[in-house]
C-alpha cells in the first residue's frame, strides 16, 4: 500500500522538531551568508515560531484534537478500502471551489492569499472529509432504481445554465464645475479610457486603476463564472460573439455609468443526464442516511489507543469535536 498523508493538520508545536531534524542532519555552512528573514518588520526578522507559538496558545487542542480524528478517519478509511484516490481528491476539490467561489479562481487564490492559507492543507482536508462522507454512509441501502427516482424528482437541481467570466471596469460619471456632464460627454471620456487600455493583459492594471468597484482593484476587475439569468442583459450583445479575453470595443452603459468590459470565457450549459451526474445523485440521496456525526466520530475514540507521550497534550481529553482548518463545508461533511 502506498504512503498516505498520516495528519492533515500539522500542529505548531512540531516546528521545533523540524529545527533539531534540520541540525541533525547537517551543520550550515557558516562561511555563506545567511538568507534574508522569511518575514521583517522594519528590516527586524519575525521569526516563523514566534507565530506558530502564538497560534498553538490559542487553537492547539482544538488543532491536535482535529488532528488525532483526521488520522483516525484515515486509518478506518484504509481499513475499509474507501480512502479517496488523487483524482476524486481533485474532483472534489474542484467542485468546493465551484460551489463556494462560484467557479472564480481569482476568488478562490484571494481567499487562500488572504488567510495565509495553504492549499496542500485544504486539499488533505478535502480528502479526509470525503473519506469520512464514505464512513458514515458504508451501510447505506440504494438501488439502481432508488437513484433514478431521486434524479426524476430533482432533474432541474442537475441542470446549469450557462456562465460568463469577464472584467469590468465602473467608470465614475465625469463632472465640470461640480456638475454631471452629458451622456454623450460621459461616453467620450469612456471611449478615451478604453483607448488606452492597449492589450488584454493591460485590463487589470486598468481595473485597479480606474474603477470605482472594491473589485476593480482586489480582483482586477474580474466577475464570475456568472449564470447567464443573472448577466445584465446590456453585456448579452457584447458577449455574443467574443473571442477568450477579447477587449469589447466600445463602452457599454449599465445604470447610472458606463462600463468597460472585458470578455474572458463561457462555460457552456450542461444538461445534466443521469449517467452525468450519478455520482452526484447518490451523494445528495445518501445524506439521509449519514451516520450522525458525533455518533461517528465517537466510535472512532472509542477504541482508540493515543499516546501524546510527553508532549504538551499529554491528559488533553479528546471529544467527538470536529475543527476545520479551513472552514470550508460541502453538504455531509463533518462540521
Amino acid at each position: 500500500m502506498p504512503r498516505r498523508w498520516r495528519s492533515f493538520w500539522g500542529l505548531a508545536g512540531l516546528l521545533p522538531l523540524g529545527l533539531l531534524l534540520g541540525q541533525l542532519v547537517g551543520q550550515p555552512d557558516e562561511s555563506a551568508p545567511a538568507p534574508p528573514p522569511a518575514i521583517s518588520i522594519n528590516g527586524q526578522p519575525l521569526p516563523a515560531e514566534v507565530i506558530a507559538a502564538g497560534a498553538e496558545q490559542r487553537a492547539g487542542a482544538r488543532a491536535y484534537e482535529t488532528a488525532v480524528l483526521a488520522e483516525l478517519i484515515r486509518q478506518a478509511a484504509d481499513g475499509a478500502e474507501v480512502w479517496p484516490t488523487a483524482t476524486e481528491t481533485e474532483t472534489a476539490l474542484a467542485d468546493l471551489v465551484a460551489t463556494t467561489f462560484d467557479g472564480d479562481d481569482a476568488r478562490y487564490r484571494a481567499w487562500l492569499a488572504e488567510g495565509g492559507r495553504d492549499e496542500a492543507t485544504l486539499r488533505a482536508e478535502v480528502a479526509t472529509q470525503l473519506a469520512a462522507f464514505r464512513l458514515r454512509t458504508k451501510d447505506a441501502q440504494i438501488s439502481d432504481e432508488d437513484l433514478r427516482t431521486y434524479y426524476d424528482e430533482h432533474r432541474d437541481a442537475y441542470r446549469r445554465s450557462a456562465r460568463f467570466t469577464y472584467r469590468i471596469i465602473h467608470l465614475p460619471w465625469p463632472t465640470r464645475d461640480g456638475r454631471p456632464v452629458t451622456d454623450e460627454e460621459a461616453r467620450r471620456t469612456a471611449e478615451r479610457e478604453l483607448g488606452r487600455i492597449r492589450t488584454p493583459a493591460d485590463f487589470p492594471a486598468a481595473a485597479a486603476r480606474l474603477s470605482i468597484d472594491p473589485d476593480g482593484e482586489r480582483l482586477g476587475g474580474r466577475v464570475g463564472p456568472v449564470p447567464a439569468e443573472l448577466l445584465p442583459p446590456e453585456f448579452l450583445a457584447p458577449f455574443a460573439d467574443a473571442q477568450p479575453d477579447q477587449i469589447i470595443t466600445h463602452p457599454v452603459r449599465l445604470d447610472q455609468r458606463y462600463v468597460l468590459l472585458q470578455f474572458l470565457h463561457l462555460q457552456p450549459a450542461v444538461e445534466g443526464t443521469f449517467e452525468q451526474v450519478r455520482a452526484q445523485v447518490r451523494a445528495d440521496l445518501v445524506r439521509g442516511q449519514l451516520q450522525p456525526q458525533e455518533a461517528f466520530l465517537t466510535s472512532l475514540l472509542k477504541d482508540a489507543k493515543i499516546d501524546a507521550g510527553t508532549s504538551r497534550y499529554a491528559g488533553v481529553p479528546l471529544t467527538p469535536t470536529w475543527t476545520s482548518p479551513s472552514g470550508l463545508s460541502a453538504p455531509g461533511w463533518l462540521r
